[in-house]
């Protein structure tokens, strides 16, 4: 609170002036807004003078096209006419609700009636050529495939068919004892007397070794 500011401080501190070669054009509006005076003078002549006719057709604003239609006020004024109508007996007719019996079916009916009667002119009606035409179904294109069924029937020859010795033993599997069984026979394995015979190549022993480390 006690500490004086250096020199240099206030020479830092002063705002920047501004060049010596500087005019003001107009006045600085003081006191920010709530200025009466005008930021710069207008001259007596301009003030008296009148518009031209071209300035006076530039200066209206845009109008908007002929056949604008503005937005329609939220609250819409009834006519009294219209407050004061009488409605007739056939919009009454028609602004009466379906009557339906509860649930899922109509009880004004028996029940060997339709849903809807049929006129006798229209139950001895015959289609005519272009309708039977019309209602046909779309066909296949030729060489058509369907898909075929999950589920065929077997040739009466398929079934009567024997197979060959050739394809009954390769159909057979290979039946081979239970661990319980191997785990206690030493001979599980058989080994050929050639195979006992049989001397390890150069290369078999090299890559027999174990990696010394």
């Amino acid at each position: 609170m006690k500490a004086t500011s250096a020199d240099r401080t206030k020479i830092l501190a002063r705002p920047k002036q501004p060049p010596p070669q500087y005019q003001e054009h107009r006045h600085n509006h003081q006191y920010s807004c709530g200025r009466v005076s005008p930021i710069w003078k207008v001259g007596q002549g301009a003030q008296r003078c009148y518009s031209r006719p071209r300035t006076a057709e530039l200066a209206k604003p845009k109008r908007p096209h002929p056949l604008y239609v503005p937005n329609s006020e939220v609250e819409t004024l009834i006519k009294p006419v219209a407050l004061n109508a009488m409605c007739p007996e056939r919009v009454l007719d028609l602004a009466r609700p379906k009557t339906t019996g509860e649930g899922p079916f109509i009880d004004s009916r028996s029940p060997e009636d339709t849903i809807w009667k049929v006129q006798r002119a229209a139950r001895s009606a015959t289609a005519s050529p272009r309708l039977l035409e019309l209602s046909k179904n779309k066909g296949f294109a030729e060489g058509y495939m369907s898909n075929r069924s999950v589920q065929w029937s077997v040739s009466r020859a398929a079934k009567k068919a024997l197979a060959n010795p050739r394809t009954s033993e390769l159909a057979s599997p290979i039946i081979r004892a239970s661990m319980d069984h191997v785990q206690f026979n030493p001979d599980v394995f058989f080994v050929s007397p050639l195979a006992m015979k049989a001397r390890c190549t150069p290369r078999l022993e090299e890559l027999a070794q174990a990696i010394q480390r």
